[in-house]
């Protein structure tokens, strides 16, 4: 550990051995936060592995038009556990992880697009529950067609629109990745 003055402040900082970095004291924290991170990820992916599973043995009669919804869920929230376990473990070890640029990008995306997807497949399911309500005859000749449709259109209407923030953010340069 060393002592570092910046403007009359004192501010203890510890050299980080693989990459030269200064990193502040506090940044421990970071490491507990990961930690007990991992301590919801893990159990997590295991339960919604479990619940595909369930889904996998007879697919013909778990997947209904409903429930079409429920397994694209549980494959989001695999993927975004993995994703952030992905993402937070490595920072840990290496503290200038994602100072090079693919790694970067794939945070961002990862960070931004998995957990606002979920919501936008959330924002389908509220759709699909106000169909059942205002047309309950035509809700009931509803296909499994439908709600993979349903999941793709709105798939493609968050991707449009990280693509094109994405695309204005490349053209800036990158300092640190947040």
């Amino acid at each position: 550990m060393s002592l570092l003055v910046v403007n009359n402040t004192t501010m203890f900082y510890e050299l980080h051995e693989a990459g030269k970095v200064l990193i502040p004291f506090g940044v421990k924290l970071f490491d507990v936060v990961v930690f007990l991170q991992l301590c919801f990820l893990v159990p997590g992916f295991i339960l919604n592995s479990w619940v595909l599973s369930i889904f996998l043995r007879n697919l013909r009669r778990h997947v209904t038009p409903f429930t079409v919804y429920v397994l694209m869920n549980t494959i989001l929230e695999m993927a975004m556990t993995a994703s952030v376990a992905v993402t937070s473990v490595p920072q840990v070890i290496r503290r200038d992880f994602y100072l090079k640029p693919s790694w970067c990008d794939f945070f961002k995306y990862a960070s931004w697009t998995l957990p606002s997807l979920l919501i936008i497949l959330h924002s389908v399911i509220c759709l699909d529950r106000w169909l059942a309500l205002l047309r309950p005859l035509w809700y009931r000749t509803k296909t499994i067609k439908f709600g993979l449709c349903a999941t793709f259109v709105g798939f493609l209407y968050h991707q449009l629109w990280f693509v094109i923030r994405q695309c204005s953010f490349a053209l800036l340069p990158i300092e640190r990745c947040s």
